[in-house]
């Protein structure tokens, strides 16, 4: 019964699947027009699809602050039970996001010409510059569906409907690779028409999110309201790791185009140009990993469950290691069959790209564990470590390595600089955190920089898993039992609680596994406070069941109907029930 907990492990691989799909629709994007463009339009193509690749870190740098402000936001509003404050914040986001994204676009067409030669593009090479021109034209048509896409995401996931995420991202990816196809071959439009296509497949897939986020049903209802720029202040503070990731990740892929240009030219820029799009999307599976740890530490956070916490990190650290090592091994050993997807009859280009990706592999699971990190920071809310190595990561780390590495081995010194920016950011993380860390904590604790104070108030905990009525039977009796051993807690608490349990279990396990086909689990913490309060939590995935809801909607026309709920709620002081990521949770204090 103890500590066999599949919930966490079923939170972590559903969530983490749902985060990987928003990332791989953006990734996927990228690797279709470049296998396109280099199939159909030649070098100078792909050297200016390779330009364009700070565009969608550019846009995500407004929204995405934005987006993970609003999440952190929604998610303690709604572990708090509090409905009115949700609806707020979602509201105050979407109005300025509207806003603000309607003068992005704007501004980008207007401006595109400035923005071809930030990007690095020269007029002294003028076809390069009017294929960048043209390809940023096509794509910014998908401004708005894009920022919308990345903002709204998250949403729908804390709403609990991984499917919707599924379907945008297959039609999206779908959308582009026919739009491009059709593009090149019948409308004969090159890349501005690739851009075009990836432009509206963008659009359409937010309209498939919009539906759902919009949907009577939903926890987030929008309403017409002033902008509170208080909750938007709060917003951007704590999406400013984000803000620092993004934005380093933009500086870094301007200098890197640079210093590419200056030690291989045009030649050694394709390479680059697919090292970026491949980068996208070979590192999705530790990016959308991640993306789950930091919604999900957010909750247990609120929770003050370090337990939890811990058994969290241990196996998203083991879900990485199955799932990007092996990665990483086929990459390498398919390196050059990849590189020849995009590659065609240019030796020197080919050699230069399979170099390149044979050093992604590598990284693979170093990106993956940094990513867990950062996210893990981010979740905890530890805004400036979170902004710290963000920064590292993304813009400092890559740029040193990628400089000294290119004066010492040249080009080939600047794609090994990219597993070595890794490395250098763990061992940065832990000697940091193991300074950082105060006396008496446990390694595992100063690694998680678990702030002092953070279980204050719980003097003993107790963990369990359902999987059975003869659980549910055990569970109830070792609680009495153990409450029983202490004095302070009056027999009475230590009666009630064991009802409770038995009787709220006892209904999931009875009423909730049996309510579909799917496979149920649920978690039982029992916590005893320092004042010998008691406060019992029960969490599980089955089907929405709002108990409190059950319970003030009770009509007394038979007094021993529904009298299970009736005898909790008169034993107890106070039931909470919460409905974020798809799970039921039942708070109760005895």
């Amino acid at each position: 019964m103890k500590d066999k907990s599949l919930l966490i492990q079923k939170l972590i691989l559903r969530f983490s699947f749902a985060f990987i799909l928003i990332h791989l629709a953006d990734a996927g994007a990228m690797v279709i027009d470049e296998l396109v463009v280099a199939r159909f339009l030649g070098t100078d193509a792909m050297a200016a699809a390779g330009l364009s690749s700070p565009t969608f870190a550019i846009l995500t740098l407004f929204c995405s602050t934005l987006a993970i402000g609003m999440q952190t936001l929604c998610t303690n509003a709604l572990c708090q039970g509090n409905e009115k404050r949700n609806q707020q914040i979602f509201s105050n986001t979407m109005i300025l996001c509207v806003i603000g994204i309607a003068i992005i676009t704007a501004l980008c067409i207007v401006f595109v010409e400035p923005i071809c030669i930030f990007f690095g593009a020269s007029r002294e090479n003028q076809a390069l510059f009017e294929m960048l021109k043209q390809y940023l034209l096509g794509t910014f048509v998908g401004i708005p569906g894009y920022m919308l896409f990345m903002l709204l995401s998250p949403l729908v996931i804390l709403d609990g409907n991984r499917k919707i995420i599924t379907i945008a991202s297959l039609v999206q990816n779908v959308l582009n690779i026919v739009g491009d196809l059709l593009a090149v071959t019948v409308f004969s439009s090159g890349i501005a028409g690739i851009g075009l296509a990836t432009g509206i497949s963008w659009n359409v897939a937010v309209i498939i999110l919009a539906a759902n986020v919009f949907r009577p049903k939903s926890m987030f209802k929008f309403r017409l309201q002033r902008i509170d720029f208080a909750c938007i202040r709060e917003m951007v503070v704590i999406g400013s790791p984000r803000l620092a990731k993004y934005l380093s990740k933009i500086l870094s892929k301007l200098f890197m185009n640079r210093i590419i240009l200056f030690f291989g030219g045009s030649i050694a820029m394709s390479a680059l140009s697919v090292n970026n799009s491949l980068t996208a999307f070979l590192l999705v599976i530790g990016i959308g990993i991640s993306e789950c740890v930091k919604t999900l530490t957010q909750v247990i956070y609120s929770e003050k469950d370090i337990n939890y916490l811990k058994k969290m990190v241990i196996k998203v650290l083991q879900l990485v290691a199955v799932f990007t090592v092996p990665l990483a091994l086929i990459v390498i050993l398919l390196s050059k069959v990849i590189a020849g997807f995009f590659v065609v009859d240019h030796a020197e280009v080919l050699r230069l790209t399979t170099h390149s990706i044979m050093c992604l592999a590598i990284s693979i699971p170093l990106n993956a564990v940094n990513c867990v990190l950062i996210e893990y920071m981010q979740g905890a809310k530890n805004i400036k470590l979170a902004s710290l190595f963000s920064t590292l990561h993304r813009f400092v780390f890559p740029l040193v390595s990628s400089v000294i590495l290119g004066f010492i081995l040249g080009t080939e010194g600047i794609f090994i600089a990219i597993p070595f920016a890794e490395i250098m950011l763990i061992l940065t993380y832990f000697i940091i955190s193991l300074k950082h860390g105060k006396k008496g904590q446990t390694v595992f604790e100063k690694i998680l920089f678990i702030p002092e104070g953070f279980s204050d108030g719980i003097n003993e905990s107790l963990s369990f898993s359902v999987h059975n009525m003869d659980d549910v039977v055990s569970i109830s009796r070792s609680v009495e039992d153990y409450l029983k051993q202490h004095e302070h807690i009056p027999k009475k608490i230590s009666n009630a609680t064991a009802l409770c349990i038995e009787e709220m279990a006892g209904n999931i396990v009875e009423h909730g596994f049996n309510m579909d086909q799917k496979s149920h689990s649920c978690d039982i913490k029992v916590i005893i406070e320092n004042d010998g309060k008691i406060m019992v939590r029960i969490r599980d995935d089955c089907p929405q069941f709002n108990i409190k809801e059950k319970y003030n909607n009770i009509v007394e026309d038979d007094p021993f109907k529904n009298i299970g709920i009736k005898m909790i709620f008169g034993l107890t002081k106070d039931v909470t029930y919460l409905s974020v990521l798809n799970l039921n949770t039942l708070i109760i204090r005895i």
